[in-house]
């Protein structure tokens, strides 16, 4: 079998074509699957013969590079990506990422797991393509684990935060994608198993792991001088943030937009987005958050303010004054010819009605709630990475829209805190048992408790408002130990409050709207290839062409599937394969592949000029091309 490279199982020997034909059937079934308006038909009668034959039956006798290049059968597909699994679960402590990603790749772009092909509605097309993205995902994962297989060890905090910000956040992210994936493919057996050893490693190792070592930080010191050199902490946002911008000029005005409950990994994503958008250049950095992590202080240290405190019930105030509601926090931006607005309402405005909205205001405050409404609700909880892949989409609309729309040129989005979420709900062991509430308690949730003059506990770590958000007074407060709890009611999935790295970590994400020469450095493109090689003579029936992409890819530099083949006028003369463009490497060995091509059994004159062309396989506009020479005197065997 030639796409094999070896023979075929005995039950199919009396199948084959004789030699003559197979180079025509190859081209005719490849551009037949090429085909918009008769893809439909190819995909029913390939399912029809591979149930005929009992193709199924046969494909476990062949590895997966054995079918890496079989694009006849949905049947391959799914043994391919069973085979991945595989050999992903058998070699967890020694993940080959590149071979994964490679192998993936090659697959998504091809028949049976491209999205943009419009075949047979029976084909899960999408979410073929999404078991492969949650095998790279998890590989990715894994290997990460590996990297750090002894722990987290670092000589402190700050070394330990800083590993957070630029490596570590990682394992968060990687999680929630690849959850996300495989919410997608759960018709899927390939992602069960891979969903179960991906949770454990999350669950059970990374955040009892982090936990304790970012806890040793905590009990040696650092609750007692909340602060992490260079890294400004969340109850200087303004001053820091804010204030610098208004002061360079009369003119400047700054947008603050605030996601309840965003997290620094999902800032990381929206960065790379923002950073991919013409004329938009994001910038990410961090900020030490309050303690306890809770929306109340986390939002009033947000505000420009000289104090923050507590009322007698534990409501947080600002100056002196309450500030949860929009109204009150209206009032307290008045100060600093500021305003509130709700990130909903804003977007529904016209760009008129939004200009007039806003005219005026140095100072905007748009507060967007959608990932901690979802996440801190027990019916909805299961939800939190949905609300987290829909809040970076909202979040960049309305970038845009208050850059393109309201005329304000300066953006800086931030949240209140970060949260811990794991699919796998706690157990006993993850609680922080508490007989009873301290003498002194006011507030009492799951991730934290507040009162005045509370004791130490065993238990808990045990800090003050004041040394972690200079808040006025005597506020107190208890922090269950890693990612435990004090108890179970309500939510249990989603938490904040406490004090690990993906609570506290807050992002800033600065955001400026480039213009004059410097915006053509914002532009973004689809990837370069070029065919490597020149005066190409084909004098067999396949040739193989090295492609090359020029460059790697990046945030303004996209990915790009192209479909490969020769063609005589505007006839194609061989097969039509796909292939996908998407290395970030730097290296130039790394961004090369090779097509191999199947020319049709027929006579060629040398003299005619044939191309080869390279066409976007979403718009099919042709990229490029290069001429070749057939120079085939007689057929032969293919």
């Amino acid at each position: 079998m030639p796409s094999t490279g070896t023979d075929p199982p005995n039950a199919y020997e009396h199948l084959l074509l004789p030699q003559s034909g197979r180079a025509n059937a190859v081209v005719c079934l490849a551009q037949w699957r090429d085909s918009a308006s008769k893809v439909g038909s190819y995909d029913r009668l390939s399912e029809y013969v591979a149930n005929r034959i009992g193709l199924n039956e046969q494909l476990h006798h062949f590895e997966v590079e054995q079918l890496i290049d079989v694009q006849t059968f949905l049947a391959v597909e799914k043994e391919i990506a069973s085979g991945l699994k595989d050999r992903l679960l058998s070699t967890t402590a020694n993940v080959n990422v590149e071979d994964m990603r490679t192998i993936a790749s090659r697959r998504q772009a091809g028949h049976w797991a491209l999205p943009s092909v419009s075949g047979a509605n029976s084909v899960p097309r999408k979410e073929l393509h999404s078991v492969y993205e949650s095998l790279v995902k998890a590989a990715e994962f894994l290997d990460l684990r590996n990297q750090h297989q002894h722990g987290f060890d670092f000589d402190n905090a700050t070394d330990m935060y800083r590993a957070y910000e630029t490596d570590l956040f990682r394992f968060d992210q990687l999680y929630r994608h690849f959850c996300e994936l495989a919410e997608k493919s759960l018709q899927w057996n390939v992602v069960k198993q891979l969903r179960d050893e991906v949770e454990a490693t999350y669950s059970n190792w990374y955040i009892t792991t982090i936990g304790l070592s970012w806890g040793k930080f905590l009990e040696g010191g650092l609750l007692r001088d909340w602060r992490i050199p260079k890294i400004p902490n969340q109850f200087n946002f303004y001053d820091k943030c804010v204030q610098p911008r208004l002061e360079e000029a009369e003119n400047r005005t700054v947008t603050v937009i605030i996601s309840d409950a965003f997290r620094y990994e999902a800032a990381k994503e929206l960065t790379n987005k923002l950073n991919g958008k013409y004329r938009f250049q994001a910038e990410l950095s961090s900020q030490l958050s309050v303690l306890p992590s809770y929306t109340a202080l986390g939002m009033a240290s947000l505000l420009p303010h000289n104090t923050l405190g507590y009322n007698k019930k534990g409501g947080v105030l600002v100056n002196g004054k309450a500030c949860s509601k929009s109204a009150e926090r209206d009032a307290i931006l008045a100060s600093v010819d500021g305003m509130v607005a709700d990130a909903k309402s804003l977007m529904a405005m016209s760009k008129e009605e939004g200009r007039e909205h806003v005219a005026g205001k140095r100072v905007l405050y748009i507060y967007h709630d959608e990932i901690d409404s979802i996440g801190d609700t027990r019916s909805t909880e299961d939800r939190t990475f949905d609300a987290v892949r829909s809040a970076i989409d909202t979040l960049s609309e309305l970038v845009r829209f208050v850059v393109n729309s309201l005329n304000r040129n300066y953006v800086i989005i931030t949240a209140d805190h970060g949260f811990l979420f794991a699919e796998s709900p706690p157990n006993e062991t993850d609680k922080s048992k508490l007989a009873d509430k301290p003498p002194g308690t006011v507030v009492s949730k799951k991730r934290f408790l507040l009162g005045h003059n509370l004791p130490d506990a065993d238990e808990a770590y045990h800090g003050s408002t004041w040394t972690s958000a200079k808040a006025e007074g005597d506020m107190e407060f208890w922090l269950p130990k890693g990612a435990n709890r004090f108890h179970f009611t309500g939510g249990s999935r989603f938490i904040h409050g406490g004090a690990m790295l993906q609570e506290v970590v807050v992002p800033i994400i600065t955001v400026r709207h480039i213009k004059g020469k410097s915006k053509q450095d914002t532009a973004t493109k689809r990837v370069g290839v070029q065919v490597l090689g020149v005066n190409h003579r084909i004098t067999t029936p396949k040739y193989r062409f090295p492609l090359l992409q020029t460059e790697p890819v990046s945030e303004r530099v996209k990915p790009i599937t192209l479909k490969v083949a020769i063609y005589e006028g505007g006839e194609p003369i061989t097969n039509i394969e796909k292939i996908t463009f998407d290395s970030t490497s730097e290296t130039m060995d790394d961004r090369s592949k090779e097509v191999v091509l199947v020319l049709e059994d027929r006579t060629y004159n040398k003299k005619t000029k044939y191309r080869l062309v390279l066409r976007d396989a979403d718009t099919d506009i042709e990229q490029s091309s290069v001429d070749v020479i057939i120079d085939r005197a007689f057929t032969d065997d293919f």
